[in-house]
């Protein structure tokens, strides 16, 4: 699986008149190759007689790919959830290695952002549903956008979803954690829930927690959803914060491993957490 960050077309970029634009795209596109681990690479191609990793490298693991379109600034726009952070990319590795999780199950994200998780679960874990979520109206057009580019949506802010070339129904929906109601999670009838890096702000822990504790709550006793969260703890204050909140609403935690094997570009000297929630 490739990820094509930043994909500009030159259609769009002709009629903006604008090569500087074009330039960023192309170049910050290739910015997380950095992460790869080039020495490794070096000293196996020097002492290997055999060309297999390199026939490995240049045919893509499944032949199918990731593409989205996103903005390179930390914070654009108001909002943080215009660019694709760490975890998420973390997040997508564990759910490829973990595909018996995800198979014909409905699965809600929690502020997916620009929606590479999502993207990635429902083209390699086929899903029976797939609701992508978030708040801000910039990131939701934009998810939007990046879910077209991948056939993944169907309409434009599906109330209902409807199944597309992939088998997979998809939902995109507006949820602010702040102003949830119960009514929220009885609709929202899910199997899983997940979320990557959604713990960056120590004043929106106590509204996601009671979001999550909600939706466990709200659940039919055998319909319990299965929760998983990956993190990179940036602060450890602002995520020890997030897990004494959790403790002190009921709510368990069980830290797992991450994923094994290495798809996307991102830093790995980054700490990322994943853990599973259960009452």
């Amino acid at each position: 699986m490739t990820t094509l960050a930043n994909e500009k077309t030159f259609t769009v970029c002709e009629e903006d008149c604008d090569l500087t634009s074009i330039f960023h795209v192309y170049f910050f596109a290739m910015c997380r190759l950095k992460s790869f681990p080039w020495s490794e690479l070096e000293t196996y191609l020097r002492d290997s007689a055999s060309s297999a990793l390199l026939s490995q490298i240049i045919s893509k693991p499944t032949g199918d790919f990731v593409s989205l379109i996103e903005n390179q600034a930390v914070i654009s726009e108001g909002t943080t959830g215009l660019v694709t952070w760490e975890a998420a990319l973390c997040l997508a590795e564990w759910a490829m290695e973990h595909t018996d999780i995800f198979q014909g199950r409905s699965i809600l994200e929690l502020g997916s952002g620009m929606g590479l998780t999502g993207i990635t679960v429902c083209k390699m874990c086929r899903p029976h549903k797939y609701i992508f979520s978030d708040c801000h109206p910039n990131v939701l057009r934009q998810l939007q956008r990046n879910l077209s580019l991948n056939n993944l949506a169907i309409q434009e802010f599906a109330s209902t979803g409807a199944s597309n070339t992939s088998g997979v129904q998809i939902m995109v929906k507006n949820l602010d954690w702040e102003v949830a109601s119960q009514e929220h999670f009885k609709d929202l009838c899910v199997d899983v829930v997940i979320a990557s890096d959604v713990v960056y702000d120590p004043e929106i822990v106590p509204c996601l927690v009671k979001l999550l504790s909600q939706f466990l709550i709200c659940a039919e006793k055998d319909k319990v959803p299965n929760m998983y969260i990956a993190s990179t703890i940036r602060n450890h204050e602002t995520y020890a914060s997030f897990r004494r909140e959790l403790e002190a609403s009921g709510i368990r935690q069980n830290i797992i491993p991450g994923p094994r094997r290495r798809v996307f570009p991102y830093d790995r000297s980054s700490q990322i957490e994943l853990i599973k929630l259960h009452l």
